[in-house]
């Protein structure tokens, strides 16, 4: 059996005994990213046979990161996957780089699934790239580069400290007023967890800069390591009006981060097209794919028999933005008394894809139902749990109460 425990600030060296030796170059396994993360997936931590383990929430479904560490990797998956069981919940790895997936197949030969989402690859640079800007690929960021210097010749980098991080956290609300942080679930959590690796930027050895153009900070960036050779940029923020800002910040901070680390791990994209285009333009040196594995024997969902073997459970038949404008519809029709400020709220902060489930016939929203996260701790255990708003529903006629 395996003992897990909330991850806590004092596990830092504890982590990195396993991580800086690794070869593993994704995100994932920084620890700054593991610590400041940890109120949205409730990351846990275990030791094991000589490896790591990870155990942590998304959307409220338990999943795991491939251990880290030397030893039988077969016998610490089953393990893993005895604690799935105990739980009773689906086995399931994220963030498996494409080496690992060989390791599981060769060790567990057709029992796992392998499913690459593009949208979470990570974008490895090599540092060296980033601070020359060498050859004809980068003419155009060098140009980026000399636009900035001749417009703010005053400009200064400066090493991030935690007496510059007020002035830092000023510019980002001021990004976030820009960008409508207060609409978008995601921005305000990246947000929270900004500040958590502010806040102990000290005990984390988070290394970061600044940038000034009149006295004023404009730019700033921080980072950790992934393991001896890969450092992680967890953070990049800028003010828009200042031409040139990010790539700027971007540059300088590749030449002032220990000439130790080869690569820099600028991590997803998250399948936002502009943060893409962005990220390519960089000349990445590795694009790295990362997979969910689970079990073949397991259902990836939980599918409902239909009515008349038409109908079944699902969040995709139709597409997300109509799926939600059908859900607000029915919720309005089977609940009037309801405010339209509530609703509005409702669906604003609260609804998302992930949470929701819904009976869809011939492209209409019939029924749905919506799961809303509720963690909660049961002798030392975090159980996820939920609070199920009432379901809505169309009545067919005929049918029974």
């Amino acid at each position: 059996m395996i003992t897990f425990r909330p991850i806590e600030l004092e596990d830092k060296a504890r982590v990195q005994r396993y991580t800086l030796d690794s070869a593993r170059r994704n995100c994932d396994l920084s620890f700054v990213n593991l610590y400041s993360w940890r109120f949205l997936y409730l990351t846990q931590l275990a030791e094991k046979d000589g490896f790591l383990l990870v155990r942590f929430y998304v959307d409220n479904e338990l999943a795991y990161l491939m251990p880290v560490g030397q030893g039988d990797m077969k016998a610490i998956v089953e393990d893993l996957m005895a604690d799935a069981d105990r739980q009773g919940a689906p086995f399931r790895l994220l963030g498996v780089c494409a080496d690992m997936c060989d390791e599981l197949e060769q060790a567990f030969p057709g029992r796992f699934t392998f499913v690459s989402d593009r949208d979470y690859s990570d974008y490895i640079y090599l540092r060296s790239d980033l601070a020359t800007l060498r050859g004809k690929k980068f003419q155009a960021k060098r140009n980026h580069i000399n636009r900035f210097r001749s417009l703010y010749p005053d400009y200064e980098y400066q090493p991030l400290t935690p007496e510059l991080i007020p002035e830092c956290l000023r510019l980002e609300s001021q990004w976030c007023k820009a960008n409508d942080c207060a609409e978008n679930e995601a921005l305000q959590n990246e947000r929270r967890s900004m500040n958590a690796a502010l806040k102990s930027m000290d005990e984390l050895d988070v290394t970061g800069g600044i940038l000034r153009v009149g006295g004023k900070i404009v730019a700033f960036t921080f980072g950790a390591p992934v393991n001896h050779e890969t450092f992680d940029t967890c953070v990049e923020k800028a003010d828009t009006e200042i031409e040139g800002a990010y790539a700027m910040i971007n540059y300088e901070f590749a030449n002032h981060i220990p000439e130790q680390y080869v690569y820099i791990n600028r991590e997803e994209d998250l399948g936002l097209e502009g943060l893409r285009k962005a990220k390519l333009s960089y000349q990445p040196h590795t694009l790295l794919e990362k997979f969910i594995v689970g079990l073949k024997d397991e259902p990836a969902g939980t599918a409902c028999s239909s009515h008349e073997g038409k109908r079944k459970e699902t969040k995709r038949m139709i597409g997300q933005e109509e799926m939600k404008a059908q859900v607000r519809d029915l919720w309005r029709l089977c609940f009037p008394a309801d405010s339209e400020e509530f609703v509005d709220l409702y669906f604003r902060m609260r609804y998302t894809e992930q949470i929701n489930s819904a009976v869809v016939e011939d492209g209409k929203v019939i029924a749905a139902l919506q799961r809303i996260p509720y963690p909660m701790t049961f002798a030392g255990d975090v159980l996820p749990t939920a609070i199920f708003p009432e379901p809505v529903r169309i009545r067919i006629p005929g049918e029974r109460e």
